[in-house]
């Protein structure tokens, strides 16, 4: 990654850097510390010579910053991405383990055999030969092969989308210096049932904060700003003004990641009727002001993409060759002729003969029943 970006949001170095190392050289000996059992010796004194504080390596551009790092363009990039990581999170270790147990998990959840595209979700959310039939017409020439290529994109991309607000809560939240803000309890009224609005010491102390910086700056992390509706706004505007109100000198944003402008914005106007005194940003602005530094989304896009990769190996997902089997079950069940009419049929016949279970009047949660509707004993 070598881009950079205009400073938009005033980006320093975190408090915590000055706490944590004291110096640029106790920092650089963490980066060679890190990356001593695969990568070569890191130049230090020449690296110092060019960036002899914290403060100057922290605004150094990428490229900069590898040419000073001393060693092949390879491992200087390695090195660099070391160094801005340690320099944005306080504890990376924790952030590199969260990022790789989330995606273990997505990774563990994405299509392996034929039974996953088309059942997906428990057999919750079935394939819809519809869609399947335009796009063996659009995309796919025919092609069975090129036409589950794309049903199986298209599972692993649903599952990614669900996935990214998450993680920009995990990282971004903890960066600079931040605090994740755990689920929180809630209060309980009369009935038992728990409010997360209201706002209570010890049970919900930050309501609708996803981090914070101890009790001066509060922050709700969406990854879009259609993310959220006018509804969720107005909600969220309710419980940053009782934010507002136990601290009333701290400063609380609602940020999207992705988005060039505020127009358009979905839950905006609720959320800031709810609560003027907070500050709405979107883009380059919201990565800025979570990171504090000026290239913030390249090296939030980096960690990404390189924990990917590894969740990716250590899970074995190898996308070409679970195509190829899927794409064999496939063409033993359905055939290698157009499929969409047997598709349709299969994706809704009833998995009974009676039919029971596709009408609520004779549906019963949680009772199967074999192929001539009889009720069979429950799975345990």
């Amino acid at each position: 990654m070598t881009s950079s970006y205009p400073e938009l949001r005033g980006c320093r170095p975190p408090a915590f850097l000055s706490r944590k190392y004291g110096s640029i050289r106790a920092l650089l000996e963490d980066v060679a510390r890190r990356g001593q059992e695969t990568l070569p010796p890191l130049d230090i004194g020449k690296f110092i010579g060019s960036f002899p504080t914290v403060e100057s390596a922290f605004a150094a551009t990428a490229g900069e910053l590898a040419s000073a790092l001393g060693t092949a363009f390879e491992s200087a990039t390695r090195y660099r991405a070391i160094l801005q990581r340690l320099m944005i999170w306080e504890d990376m270790d924790e952030v590199a383990a969260t990022l790789s147990r989330i995606f273990d998990q997505v990774i563990v959840d994405m299509p392996r055999r034929l039974k996953d595209v088309e059942e997906g979700g428990g057999g919750r959310d079935v394939l819809d030969p519809f869609i399947v039939g335009f796009a063996s017409r659009l995309l796919s020439s025919g092609s069975v092969p090129d036409l589950l290529r794309l049903l199986i994109a298209h599972k692993c991309m649903m599952k990614l989308e669900d996935l990214i607000g998450h993680l920009h809560e995990e990282t971004l939240g903890r960066a600079a210096g931040a605090e994740r803000v755990p689920e929180p309890q809630g209060v309980a009224d009369a009935s038992g049932r728990r409010n997360k609005e209201v706002w209570h010491p010890t049970l919900n102390p930050y309501p609708g904060a996803d981090a914070r910086h101890g009790e001066s700056e509060f922050y709700q992390i969406k990854n879009k700003t259609g993310s959220a509706k006018g509804s969720d706004g107005e909600k969220l505007g309710r419980q940053f003004q009782e934010l507002a109100e136990h601290y009333p000198e701290s400063s609380r944003y609602y940020v999207s990641m992705i988005g060039r402008t505020l127009s358009g914005h979905r839950s905006m106007g609720a959320f800031l009727r709810n609560d003027p005194g907070a500050e709405v940003l979107v883009g380059l602005s919201a990565f800025q002001q979570l990171g504090q530094h000026r290239d913030t989304p390249d090296i939030i896009l980096e960690l990404y993409l390189e924990t990917f990769e590894e969740a990716l190996k250590r899970n074995h997902y190898d996308y070409e060759r679970i195509v190829a089997e899927i794409t064999h079950e496939w063409v033993e069940k359905h055939g290698s002729d157009d499929p969409i009419q047997a598709l349709v049929q299969d994706m809704i016949l009833p998995s009974d003969r009676s039919g029971a279970n596709q009408s609520s009047r004779t549906y019963q949660s949680g009772v199967r029943r074999g192929r001539r509707g009889e009720q069979l004993p429950e799975e345990r």
